[in-house]
């Protein structure tokens, strides 16, 4: 196949297949072009193998790099060069599309003052090489048909087609009867015809790939797989082929995003720190790089839709921010305006926003970063406050729980919001580091208070609770923590019934301590809360007006704490065993209703579930478990009544068990006082000395002349909380 060519002749029966020898010219041609192909295919097949290794089901993007080809200008350019800056045509002709052709029509269709910058259009250029049915190439093909083709045949046609033509010129090379010179965008360049038709004869005839097909090389049995071997196609040329795969590679990168990186090639002697002012010259210009800046520096260097620019920059402003109702180019103008942006930075197309200036994109940028951060910064301290307020609210109410009924309330008291870390602990890293070594992680509590030691002496102490222990510590803030004890080891924790500050922490492990906080209430819920979350289990809070407390272990001592009208502060007697008596002066104590109303404001009480029907609010109320044969509607939602001035009271005609301490438990057959009517279909009344919320669809009004007595209503008593 190397050294002869098989050439059929005539149809159907009748056809006819010789063996002709082949030249040694031809034998060496034949040769190269089967090198080339193998060369060519071996390629692809790499390329092939690649890519299927990198591929994926998954849509996504794809990130391309091409290397592409340098213009060439030799001292004798032929068939090779010719193909190579073509491409380089193509490529500049697709920048230019994608630049300054598509750049300055934008600004005509967005209807943007606008003078257009001149530039060379390198089109005429290539419809000179590749455009049918005359071109270059396609004159190059038509050679290659004719049996007596030649060289100097095909310079005739090019002469003769293209002697007008502003980009082709005769004369070429100085006393050169076989160059012509095309006038490229990047400068001229002189081909010399000689060779021309051999090279772009395509040698490799079917009988070379019948052969690479029956070869022992699996390599060359994949490459070749699916070549035509048919006897009577003409093969394609090189020029065509190469022209083929240059008008795919167009059509990939017009389908792409295409980003230039441009190389200038600083001297033509391969020398290093070497500058040819001229060399680089040339290449700027021919590059169109000036033409480009002209463009950029002329035009804007951003633009957006004005629905974008107003979604990425409405922050900026605070009448676009956080919604705005107006339309997208109005809140861009607002944006604009509000940065102090002159007219002369920025202009409105049809659909888009044009900026001028790099510098004024990086100042909108800058400022929505530092925008972003404040906004970041409101998010962590909205949820953050509401974490906290949510927290303290919580225990609040478990508060509630504890002491409701239990511990007289002081007036001045009821409405005390709490904070926790008064001292500010969680502040101080020095106090910090010390107790994240111990395993806590946070500070509950907070706060300076007085300590009566084993000597019945008051000494001022620091307590802090974290989720883990309580630490006494000496001083205020900075002091050095005496004791750590553990939550979970505690026992339990003694109050008395009265308006006192004083509290004793049981811990059987140890002696027990007695303190006077007037945030006694936010200590001891604390420690309850915390040390179920430990334990699991229910710390034992007692109301006693006389509790055992322990010095040391194994000795026991009684605080006996009293009321006494005729003592104007607290007052403290220790008798001969060592019990102490603490007569605690009277003070205003906040009545039941003051009470109620104050965890009302404070958005303690927990209301019942509400929906909207039609134009008004209705309530779902309980519905109450059967208590005789009596139905109710109750069950479903109702519009409340308006309210009633006079006094009135009710009867309970269903038990009901209150699920929160602010509510009001009652068995059927009670008689409440009802002291206000909510709105919310949750009355307020009083009974048996107790007074909270209740829902009124579990009661009926008593009327006046009722048969049966009603009971006595007892006398208000002094509200325990």
């Amino acid at each position: 196949a190397l050294v002869n060519r098989q050439i059929s002749t005539g149809q159907g029966k009748r056809v006819s297949t010789y063996a002709v020898p082949l030249t040694v010219e031809e034998a060496v041609y034949t040769r190269d072009a089967l090198a080339k192909a193998i060369y060519s295919r071996i390629f692809d097949f790499i390329i092939r193998r690649c890519n299927q290794s990198i591929y994926t089901e998954k849509p996504g993007h794809v990130i391309g790099v091409l290397d592409i080809y340098g213009f060439e200008i030799f001292d004798t350019n032929s068939f090779e060069q010719f193909c190579i800056n073509f491409c380089n045509e193509k490529l500049q002709q697709i920048f230019i599309e994608l630049t300054l052709k598509a750049e300055q029509e934008e600004y005509m269709r967005e209807k943007i003052t606008w003078t257009p910058v001149e530039y060379f259009n390198n089109k005429i250029v290539c419809d000179l090489i590749e455009k049918r049915p005359v071109s270059c190439l396609a004159l190059l093909d038509e050679e290659c048909v004719i049996p007596e083709g030649s060289d100097k045949r095909y310079l005739e046609k090019l002469v003769r087609n293209f002697e007008k033509h502003n980009h082709f010129a005769k004369e070429g090379v100085k006393g050169s009867a076989t160059a012509f010179t095309i006038k490229h965008y990047a400068g001229d360049v002189t081909y010399d015809v000689l060779g021309f038709t051999d090279k772009n004869k395509d040698t490799l005839f079917p009988t070379l790939i019948q052969l690479c097909l029956g070869s022992s090389s699996p390599l060359l049995k994949t490459i070749f797989a699916g070549e035509s071997i048919d006897q009577k196609q003409r093969p394609v040329t090189a020029g065509t082929q190469f022209k083929n795969q240059v008008n795919d590679l167009m059509r990939t990168l017009m389908s792409c995003t295409p980003h230039y990186v441009r190389c200038i090639k600083p001297n033509g002697k391969k020398r290093a720190m070497f500058f040819e002012e001229a060399i680089v010259l040339h290449q700027i210009r021919y590059l169109g790089l000036l033409e480009n800046v002209r463009v950029r520096r002329a035009g804007f260097a951003y633009r957006q839709t004005f629905e974008k620019f107003l979604h990425r920059y409405k922050m900026l402003s605070p009448d676009t921010w956080p919604i705005w109702s107006g339309s997208a180019m109005d809140g861009c103008t607002n944006i604009l305006k509000q940065q102090a942006i002159t007219g002369d930075l920025y202009q409105f197309g049809t659909s888009k926003v044009f900026i001028r200036a790099p510098v004024t994109l990086f100042a909108l940028e800058e400022l929505r970063d530092r925008r972003l951060h404040d906004i970041a910064t409101i998010i962590q301290k909205t949820w953050r406050a509401y974490k906290v307020r949510k927290y303290f609210l919580e225990l609040r109410a478990l508060a509630m729980d504890i002491f409701l009924n239990k511990k007289q309330r002081r007036r001045a008291s009821i409405g005390r919001n709490f904070y926790g870390d008064y001292l500010r602990v969680a502040d101080d890293a020095n106090m910090g580091q010390s107790m994240r070594k111990r395993g806590d992680r946070r500070v509950l509590f907070s706060d300076t208070l007085t300590k009566i030691n084993r000597k019945f002496k008051a000494q001022q102490r620091s307590l802090v609770i974290t989720d883990r222990a309580i630490y006494n510590i000496t001083g205020k803030r900075y002091g050095k923590p005496n004791r750590r004890i553990p939550l979970d080891v505690l026992g339990s924790v003694s109050l008395s019934t009265l308006t006192d500050n004083y509290f004793v922490v049981h811990v059987p492990s140890e002696y027990d301590y007695i303190y006077e906080s007037d945030r006694k209430t936010e200590i001891v819920t604390a420690l309850a809360e915390n040390f179920h979350e430990i334990t699991g289990k229910q710390l034992p809070v007692n109301f006693s007006n006389d509790i055992i407390y322990r010095i040391k272990k194994g000795e026991a001592r009684k605080l006996h704490i009293l009321e006494k009208t005729s003592v104007l502060q607290t007052a403290f007697h220790i008798d001969a065993s060592g019990d102490i008596t603490i007569e605690v002066a009277p003070t205003a104590v906040a009545t039941k209703e003051e009470v109620l109303r104050r965890h009302e404001q404070a958005e303690l009480r927990r209301p019942p579930q509400r929906s909207v029907a039609g134009a008004h609010m209705v309530v779902e109320t309980p519905t109450p478990a059967k208590h005789s044969t009596a139905s109710s509607s109750s069950s479903e939602s109702r519009t409340f009544p308006p309210p009633i001035p006079r006094v009135l009271r009710v009867k309970a005609e269903y038990d009901y068990q209150a699920t929160s301490t602010e509510e009001l438990s009652f068995q059927a057959g009670d008689v409440i006082t009802v002291k206000s009517q909510e709105p919310s279909g949750w009355w307020v009344g009083e009974t048996r000395d107790r007074c909270g919320f209740f829902p009124s669809n579990y009661v009926t009004e008593v009327k006046a002349g009722s048969s049966k007595a009603l009971p006595a209503v007892p006398p208000k008593p002094k509200f325990l909380s």
